[in-house]
């Protein structure tokens, strides 16, 4: 048997087509008023507004002359463009897109590459939050002639464009719209608003049999109407009871304010009682013992807890006090809890670590001190409570 070689040939190994760099580029919808945002993307994951202009590039390995971008289950229109070794794909993001995009790259010998599937979203624009902060309480009764401040706060991710209040008297089928003045930014919290509204009841020309009316606020965001905007937000209600023998809005105010405080003096004084107790049997113990026990630090880590609650019941109350006519109370308040509690805390906290019986001992009857002269401070407190009621 014989044996044969062929002619020889060339090969060469073409290496497939490959991204080498991805950069996405959003330009959001007018509305909004945002600047358009470039950056390189490692993950190519698009999450984006609604609506947003959503632009794709991607730097290649090589030259290609093919290309084809999908959005996994959503239609999208737009072809992508090739420039050698450079390919975009613009697309609008459509709303209630949650899905994958993907692309197939083809280079002139035919060669595809391995594409690979990554995440796209679309953010909704969402609805305002709302929140009445003032008045607090939810059902009022009010004077026919009463004039009606309502503070409130909206939260919104993109832009406002009305106010009003929806005011809807007892027997009536559709609620007033009074449009209201448009709330103000606050500054260094973006996406964040406070306004003021008022409802003048004299206004109304309510009819005698209507005695009880609701009262809502509404706010519109600045969603195009091509968008399916706007999108509108809700307060929780305010109920109205109309009542010619009422106090004045002013003297309620005042009252719930100041029932808000002695709320607060009662609950900071049951937790000083309860962490007195605990103090206490610490001491008992300490007394009896050479080292501080298990039970011990059981009954200070309980020590600690309760006062640690007073003092965050003083220093909310003195927070909300300040803009009340009970500022001068709250601050009282708030120095109690950063004095005589804090001094108390230490004091506790110092037990563990003191080597000598008598000290840890020591330290556990200035603890309960410090409670005691808290909790008389707060008694002053309540007593100049009693006296401004003799002033109203």
């Amino acid at each position: 048997a014989g044996s044969a070689v062929s002619e020889f040939f060339s090969v060469e190994a073409v290496p497939k087509p490959v991204v080498e760099n991805l950069t996405l580029r959003y330009d959001f919808p007018a509305y909004t008023k945002r600047e358009a945002a470039e950056f390189e993307s490692d993950n190519g994951e698009i999450r984006a507004l609604a609506n947003t202009e959503v632009t794709i590039k991607a730097a290649l390995n090589k030259p290609i002359t093919g290309a084809d971008f999908q959005v996994l289950g959503v239609p999208v229109e737009a072809e992508p463009v090739v420039e050698g070794t450079e390919v975009s794909w613009t697309f609008p993001l459509a709303p209630g897109t949650e899905s994958f995009w993907r692309m197939k790259l083809t280079d002139g010998d035919g060669f595809e590459n391995d594409p690979s599937d990554y995440p796209v979203t679309a953010l909704p624009d969402l609805a305002p939050q709302v929140q009445i902060t003032a008045p607090t309480f939810k059902e009022l009764r009010l004077r026919p002639s009463e004039l009606l401040p309502i503070k409130y706060a909206v939260a919104e991710d993109i832009g406002l464009t009305e106010v009003a209040l929806l005011v809807l008297p007892g027997g009536d089928v559709k609620a007033r719209e009074i449009i209201q003045p448009s709330p103000s930014g606050v500054d260094g919290q973006p996406g964040l608003w406070h306004g003021m509204a008022s409802l003048n009841l004299a206004s109304l020309n309510l009819e005698k049999n209507q005695r009880r009316l609701t009262v809502q606020l509404r706010v519109r965001d600045n969603l195009p109407p091509e968008f399916q905007g706007p999108n509108e937000g809700f307060s929780e209600k305010l109920t109205i009871i109309i009542d010619e023998k009422a106090k004045s809005l002013a003297e309620q105010t005042l009252a719930a304010q100041k029932e808000e405080v002695r709320e607060a003096l009662k609950e900071a004084r049951k937790d000083l009682q309860e962490a007195k107790s605990e103090v206490q049997q610490a001491e008992r113990q300490l007394a009896r013992e050479d080292k501080v026990s298990t039970d011990t630090m059981r009954d200070l880590d309980e020590f600690r807890e309760k006062a640690n609650e007073a003092q965050e019941t003083l220093r909310e109350m003195a927070k909300k006090a300040e803009q009340t006519a009970f500022r001068q109370q709250g601050e009282q308040m708030r120095e109690v809890a950063d004095q005589e509690v804090a001094e108390a805390r230490e004091s506790a906290d110092m037990i563990p670590v003191s080597d000598q019986k008598d000290q840890r001992v020591a330290e556990a009857r200035d603890a309960q001190q410090q409670i005691d002269q808290a909790m008389r401070d707060l008694q002053e407190i309540e007593k100049s409570l009693g006296e401004a009621d003799k002033d109203m």
